[in-house]
Formats: C-alpha cells, structure tokens, sequence
C-alpha cells in the first residue's frame, strides 16, 4: 500500500516530523506514534513518507516479502553526509558485487553455520558468568544503572573472546580491567558517537534550532 494510506502525526512543509523528533527522541517519537496511531501509521521525515510497523507479526511478513527485493537505499540514506556517510556505504547491508559475496561467506563460515554457531557459545558463556554479578548487584540496589554503556562492553568482551580468544576485561560489565580493553571500549564509544543522528545528518541545522538532543541519543 502507498504511504499516504495510513494515518499519522501532521508533518510540516519540506520538514515533515523533524522537529518532533529532534527536540526529543527517535525511539520516543515511534513509541508515541504507534501508540496513538496503530501498529501501522506513517511519519514524515523531511519530505519523505516513512511507514511505521509496530506488530512484530506484520515485521516478519513484510521482511519475508521483501526478501528478495534489492532494498530501496536512497529512502533513508540521504540523511547521512560526509564520513558518516562513506562509513556506513562501506557495510555488508549497503555494498555490492564482490565485497558483498566476500563480506557474506566470511558472515557466513563464521556466524550462520550451525557447527560455527555452536562453538562460539562457551565463550559467550563465560562471559555472561562474568556480567551475571554485576547485573545482580545493580538489581538489588535498586539504583539508576547505564545498561547501554555495560551492554555494550559485554559484547566488546564476546568479541574478543569469540573472534580473538583474548579477554579484553570487559565482559564484567563495569570498568575495563585491563588497558586494551579501555582503549577498545572508548574507540568502539567514539566510533558510534559519530554514527548519532546529530553527528552524522544532514538535516543538523534544524537540530541546532530546536536545541534537541537529536535522534540518536
């Protein structure tokens, strides 16, 4: 169905929902949108419709019939510029031809086979039995706790187990044990700072107008 179809939040000329969402939040914006509007509804992103599905049985119908569509790359990819943008052109998702045939046999030799799959999972569990106390610890507190931050450290850890067998000191969860480890984890940190929507969109100038945190937070 075409976009105009469904039912969502009035967009302004050539701004479209922007303003909303770069005073606040994405993930707060589709939240609100979907509560109000169903689980299908359309936003506008700039100029451009966006469809909202928020029913995870209409996600996988709609991923199984477009499967085997080339995904349509400049609906969303305009809204990355410069660095940010030649960085996330170079991933296996938007690459084709030969880098993207090799990047998929080394995804798959290494992650989707089965034998492959079941060999990664000591390490991931030792490195869940080290994360376990901390999350433990910060449960029975009861106190606030950044999950993204330790999260994001616990799979930096399984990385470096599963891909290196080296601890980097950082499943635990909490500071880096060791000084590569905290040097990977701020690299990994500054890294992804650059891929936030107000680091990386071309759409930056309305963001500095609205005083919003930008989408990526």
């Amino acid at each position: 169905m075409p976009p105009g179809y469904f039912c969502g939040p009035f967009g302004l000329p050539f701004l479209g929902n922007l303003a909303q969402i770069a005073s606040s939040d994405l993930t707060a914006f589709l939240l609100q949108t979907a509560r109000k509007y169903g689980p299908v509804s359309k936003f506008w992103f700039g100029s451009r419709p966006w469809v909202l599905i928020a029913d995870a049985e209409l996600v996988r119908k709609h991923a199984n019939a477009s499967a085997v569509r080339h995904p349509a790359l400049p609906s969303f990819m305009h809204v990355m510029t410069g660095e940010n943008r030649e960085v996330d052109q170079a991933g296996l998702f938007v690459t084709e031809g030969e880098m993207w045939r090799r990047g998929r046999r080394a995804f798959e030799a290494s992650i989707i086979h089965p034998t492959s799959l079941a060999a990664h999972v000591p390490a991931m569990a030792r490195c869940l039995d080290r994360f376990l106390p901390t999350l433990e610890r910060h449960a029975a507190s009861g106190s606030a706790w950044e999950a993204r931050d330790a999260l994001a450290k616990l799979i930096l850890g399984m990385v470096g187990e599963i891909a290196y067998g080296i601890d980097f000191g950082l499943s635990g969860g909490g500071e880096p044990t060791s000084e590569l480890g905290a040097a990977l984890a701020d690299g990994c940190r500054d890294t992804f700072e650059t891929m936030m929507m107000e680091n990386a969109t071309a759409y930056l100038p309305l963001q500095a107008r609205t005083g919003g945190t930008g989408a990526g937070d």
